[in-house]
């Protein structure tokens, strides 16, 4: 949720006290879709055998609550994913290893994420994030969440073979025919978590700093109830003292 503290610190804390929301459907669908992702791309890649790839994908299959065409589209775009791993692990040079759903620790207090697709080579890293939504396209450009999962990756696979110079973050939306990406040096990136250190402390402080934004607000659990989103929604069309 960086996208969110980093704009409104005292949203974490307030936040704590909101009531869990059950999973929405296109939510489901995202976890589906990330679901296959990992079996389709452990096996192409080798990392578990036919008989596994099986057994898991029947799994799987009992367990998507989508209808046959659904099915036929999700596999499809995911396959076409895997074709792009391909790419993108062969970019990386000789000996660029390749890991599904790896948690990583980001360098930030209390934060971790994890990054859907990790290809580290002798010089770069890459992070690779699948959108499988339609509704609201994602840029990876200044995008705080895949910085944070660079951070991680660059502190986890950065040294292993060789001195990462690039990390790049990639986030590819296939309903909506978007591949977009970013490229930073290792010190850029870590010199961009210096930046934000502050905020996070600030955030994990319990900060009554408000940072009501259309980005911000999106997703944030208390957004329905938070007098500041009302009074920054009301002051735009209404003027500075609704």
């Amino acid at each position: 949720a960086s996208e969110r503290w980093l704009s409104c610190p005292a949203s974490v804390r307030l936040s704590q006290r909101a009531p869990k929301q059950p999973e929405s459907a296109y939510a489901a669908e995202g976890t589906t879709a990330h679901a296959l992702l990992e079996i389709e791309g452990q096996y192409a890649f080798g990392q578990i055998t036919k008989r596994q790839y099986d057994l898991r994908f029947e799994k799987w299959l009992k367990g998507a609550e989508m209808n046959d065409y659904d099915i036929l589209e999700m596999r499809s775009h995911i396959n076409e994913m895997v074709e792009f791993l391909k790419e993108q692990v062969a970019d990386a040079g000789p000996h660029a290893q390749i890991s599904f759903e790896q948690r990583m620790a980001t360098g930030i207090e209390s934060c971790w994420g994890t990054g859907d697709v990790v290809i580290y080579g002798m010089t770069v890293v890459k992070i690779i994030d699948l959108k499988y939504g339609a509704g609201v396209p994602v840029d990876a450009e200044n995008n705080s969440q895949l910085r944070l999962y660079g951070c991680g990756a660059l502190d986890a696979f950065g040294d292993l073979l060789g001195d990462t110079e690039t990390v790049e973050t990639i986030i590819y939306q296939p309903r909506l025919e978007s591949i977009t990406s970013e490229t930073l040096t290792a010190q850029e990136l870590r010199d961009w978590r210096e930046e934000i250190r502050p905020i996070a402390a600030e955030a994990l402080a319990g900060s009554e700093r408000f940072g009501a934004s259309e980005k911000a607000c999106r997703w944030c659990p208390v957004a329905a109830t938070c007098r500041v989103r009302v009074e920054q929604a009301t002051s735009v069309d209404f003027g500075s003292d609704p």
